[in-house]
């Protein structure tokens, strides 16, 4: 039985389908596009990009930070970083797969407290723009919001890195409560990697 994860546009299946390894060494150009567009949509065991199985499930209350995240992005960040998270050409760089969210998790906080200015590399696609730092808008994330965004960005689209506490989140913003301007990406990889 194929299971979809929360929150998640992958396809998890028991076993590599055998009609895709068919239309994949079809002598159809075709249905050999068509093949390799439905594969990055699904993973089984030992495809080589199932990493399920390295990242635990979500307890109940990372669960519940999850859809606090999913309503807030709904509202805040889907505008410009799409429902799918495969951001809009011109507007927002994909977070689904980006590099900038599935790391350091202070990194994604950081950006989403202060915002983003510059150009910026996302899986090897140059983008300069600005975002807005969220977290200068008073009441309108507080560290559970915050925390929920991060953890829901970090758990979507086939992104598998680990759930943002709260804490964590308010950890951060005390750290940061100077900072007034956006961030740059030289900035964000100059920070000290957040200890485990």
């Amino acid at each position: 039985m194929a299971m979809v994860s929360a929150g998640n546009d992958v396809l998890w299946l028991p076993r590599e389908p055998q009609v895709l390894t068919a239309l994949q060494s079809s002598t159809d150009e075709t249905l050999v596009k068509a093949a390799q567009t439905l594969a990055e949509r699904l993973t089984w065991p030992n495809d080589g990009r199932a990493k399920r199985a390295t990242v635990p499930d979500l307890t109940a209350a990372e669960q519940a930070m999850f859809e606090v995240g999913a309503a807030q992005y709904a509202a805040i960040c889907a505008a410009c970083h799409q429902p799918n998270g495969q951001g809009l050409t011109g507007v927002a760089p994909p977070l689904a797969g980006s590099e900038w969210v599935t790391g350091d998790p202070q990194i994604p906080l950081a950006v989403v407290l202060h915002g983003l200015i510059g150009p910026v590399s996302v899986q090897g696609q140059d983008w300069n723009m600005v975002m807005p730092g969220l977290g200068a808008v008073p009441g309108l994330l507080d560290d559970e919001k915050l925390a929920g965004i991060v953890t829901y960005i970090r758990r979507s689209w086939g992104n598998q890195s680990s759930a943002v506490t709260a804490a964590e989140a308010g950890r951060l913003r005390s750290k940061l409560a100077d900072r007034k301007q956006p961030w740059t990406a030289s900035e964000l990889k100059a920070l000290p990697a957040t200890q485990p």
